[in-house]
């Protein structure tokens, strides 16, 4: 008997000497999810959140670009983009104020400026009333 289990773990890819792990072949090749934009307008603010970290209270911040994009098939048209909430007036946009209008997969980047003037944690939110049907106002939170 004892032949016998040698003789089976000689034929075996086992060793007595090192255990070995179990460990399966993986397949490198990435799965892409491929979504279908919207057919009315579809907008997608990034970064979500915008965070510029610790800020010395009148010191002004580096800008951090924010983009927003029409993922959408139908036009996107902004109307507006503002800051909202305690403490919105620490924070500012290059935006001017003119009525936008994107395309499908057409961006507009935005810089969004920080200047504490007290010594908060700021939470205030990037909004952008739009034409968008699922997000008419969508926004962005934003920490300082």
């Amino acid at each position: 008997m004892l032949t016998t289990l040698l003789g089976l773990i000689a034929c075996s890819d086992y060793s007595l000497d090192e255990k070995e792990a179990y460990i399966p072949e993986q397949d490198d090749t990435a799965v892409e999810e491929i979504i279908e934009p919207s057919e009315y307008a579809d907008i997608l603010i990034s970064p979500n959140p915008i965070e510029f970290g610790y800020i010395l209270k009148d010191c002004p911040s580096d800008p951090i670009d924010v983009t927003i994009t029409n993922t959408g098939l139908a036009d996107l048209v902004i109307s507006d983009i503002y800051l909202d909430g305690q403490g919105s007036e620490a924070f500012s946009t290059t935006y001017d104020g003119s009525e936008l209008t994107l395309a499908h997969d057409e961006s507009i980047t935005l810089g969004a400026y920080f200047l504490p003037n007290l010594y908060l944690n700021y939470e205030i939110e990037l909004k952008v009333d739009s034409n968008d049907p699922d997000d008419a106002i969508a926004s962005a939170l934003v920490f300082g």
